[in-house]
């Protein structure tokens, strides 16, 4: 439970400083929203803030979570990140609980619905441990598009066309003292080992 915890709060804490929300979760699964935004007359794209928060995930996977498990548990983790780019519909769904019952609950919630969701979710699936797969769109709205590989994979019958790269760290959190202030655990943790090791 402690190394799902761990996993959690990084992917989470990826999604928030990459400029994202959280909205779902599905066992080992997570789903970021991003939106453009416009900084200083900038328009910052939803697709590199994606980008972006998968490249901090898998950067602190491998970098922070997975020596500190090495090491106390002998094991290491990994995930596939998928990235999708379009428009969503949310919506709320649900019963409301019997109006002659007051004891009742409200069985509703919100939901995020369309092809975008859908192909995200597959994108992931596809996606090999250290991996980030892209669609067409949001290859078209990075930057960096020369270290990506075009590709395609079949899951059943369909096959999926899209971009990845792997093992693309974000360097500009790297070495440990570059970390963001949101991971002093994580960033304590190298400094001791750092030191121990001189």
């Amino acid at each position: 439970m402690k190394v799902y915890r761990s996993f959690i709060r990084i992917v989470i804490q990826a999604i928030r400083y990459s400029g994202g929300y959280t909205r779902q979760f599905a066992s080992d699964g997570i789903m970021g929203i991003f939106q453009d935004s416009n900084v200083d007359d900038q328009i910052i794209s939803s697709s590199y803030k994606a980008t972006k928060a998968a490249r901090y995930i898998h950067t602190l996977i491998d970098y922070c979570l997975n020596p500190a498990l090495k090491k106390s548990m002998d094991i290491c983790i990994g995930c596939g990140i998928g990235i999708c780019t379009g428009t969503i519909m949310v919506t709320k769904v649900g019963m409301r609980g019997k109006e002659s019952d007051e004891t009742a609950e409200n069985e509703t919630g919100i939901v995020w619905v369309g092809s975008t969701t859908n192909y995200a979710n597959r994108y992931c699936s596809l996606a090999h441990p250290c991996e980030i797969f892209i669609d067409e769109n949001t290859y078209s709205e990075i930057k960096d598009s020369e270290v990506w590989t075009k590709t395609s994979r079949t899951k059943g019958s369909k096959v999926f066309e899209g971009y990845t790269v792997s093992e693309y760290y974000n360097a500009d959190i790297w070495p440990p003292e570059r970390l963001p202030g949101w991971f002093p655990a994580y960033r304590d943790f190298y400094r001791r080992r750092s030191d121990a090791h001189q």
